[in-house]
């Protein structure tokens, strides 16, 4: 579970802007107000549980003189309307597609964390997870580039251009922290487990899970 201070905040509309990435980069940035994500998360702590989330950026902000987003992620009951936004950090992208998002877990002070990096290579080490294949696939129609990580253990992920991981846009690399050279996971660092479910541009649909009938609530597993 994400451990953060959460910051309960009204939030009622959400206005569109351009594109943060430069408008002449034709790399699909993440960090865009006109972008929403609907995620799902299943608390260890209640396993029958499914918490909502919706995730967007709110206005810009600027920490160490660079400029960030504030990340609003809205959760609540059943019911998208009653949900309400607290403050997840701020995230910022740069112009050779990292992804950085500034935020103090476990009681640490607040940093950027490196999240995505959709100019890595294959080997490439990125905090406890190794890049082990970039292809493409084709979402919605769209074909977008893809990046598979992998740990210490048979788990993989999957970084989406322009949607980001698929199980969780904020999903943090340091789960789990390994050996390379002897294949050990030395710690784990547990958590919920999360669900991409839907993903939207303005009113168009970028991502949507094929057995996803409601955004806000994913009805399936985790798994």
């Amino acid at each position: 579970m994400r451990n953060l201070i959460f910051i309960l905040i009204p939030v009622l509309f959400f206005n569109c802007k351009k594109d943060y990435a430069d408008k002449n980069n034709k790399f699909d940035s993440i960090v865009d107000n006109r972008k929403v994500w609907y995620v799902s998360e299943y608390p260890n702590t209640c396993p029958s549980c499914v918490w909502p989330h919706m995730i967007v950026f709110g206005k810009d902000t600027t920490i160490n003189s660079n400029i960030y987003k504030v990340i609003l992620d809205y959760r609540g009951d059943s019911l998208e309307c009653n949900s309400k936004a607290t403050i997840l950090g701020y995230m910022r992208e740069t112009f050779n597609k990292k992804v950085y998002w500034n935020v103090g877990f476990f009681g640490r002070a607040a940093s950027d964390i490196l999240l995505y990096d959709y100019n890595a290579k294959i080997n490439d080490t990125i905090d406890n997870w190794i890049v082990t294949r970039i292809d493409t696939i084709n979402i919605l129609n769209v074909t977008r580039k893809r990046i598979t990580l992998k740990n210490c253990g048979s788990y993989e992920k999957y970084w989406i251009e322009g949607i980001g991981d698929m199980s969780d846009l904020l999903s943090y690399n340091s789960r789990t922290i390994c050996d390379y050279k002897t294949g050990l996971v030395m710690m784990t660092s547990g958590g919920s487990g999360y669900r991409q479910n839907c993903v939207k541009q303005g009113i168009e649909f970028i991502y949507r899970d094929s057995v996803a009938n409601d955004c806000w609530i994913y009805k399936g597993n985790k798994e």
